[in-house]
């Protein structure tokens, strides 16, 4: 279902018109509370969720046996390892090569470490304290908390964010 709606303004690009990929996505895999619509930019193309969930909310999605903050296996590391190939190829023709990438929700940094090891500058976002430890343990350059407090440098840049 797609039609075009005025919701938040861009995060990106601050335009408030924007087009409704899908409405009343909901939680299948944990059965947090809410429904939200996906939304794509009309201006600069960026993918949100409409409305933004607050604090509570990703706190209920995002539990602290939510599945991705626990220690892979073996075949999941094998499956992973075929899907992060592929998403690198998209980046590296994305960013025109190598570049620096920056995480949201990189959880145990596990990607970014991956993306490091084939040159790529890598860096990341997670709210959950004993991922992002996990991370920083690996060696992965990972802030910890809300997008918003992340505090980047006005010179920070990044070719890819995922």
């Amino acid at each position: 279902m797609a039609d075009s709606s005025t919701l938040l303004l861009c995060d990106l690009c601050g335009a408030s018109s924007a087009r409704i990929m899908y409405r009343a996505m909901r939680d299948t895999a944990l059965r947090g509370d809410g429904a939200f619509a996906i939304a794509q930019c009309a201006r600069c193309g960026l993918v949100r969720l409409d409305p933004r969930p607050d604090e509570k909310i990703l706190a209920d999605h995002y539990p602290h046996e939510y599945v991705p903050y626990q220690k892979s296996n073996r075949l999941v590391r094998m499956f992973k390892g075929w899907q992060w190939r592929r998403m690198e190829a998209m980046m590296r023709r994305s960013a025109g090569g190598i570049g620096a990438a920056f995480e949201i929700g990189c959880v145990r940094g596990e990607f970014l470490a991956f993306l490091k090891s084939r040159g790529w500058r890598v860096a990341g976002l997670e709210m959950d304290p004993a991922s992002a430890e996990a991370a920083r343990i690996a060696g992965i350059a990972v802030r910890t908390g809300k997008f918003e407090d992340a505090g980047f440098a006005p010179d920070e840049r990044y070719e890819c964010v995922v």
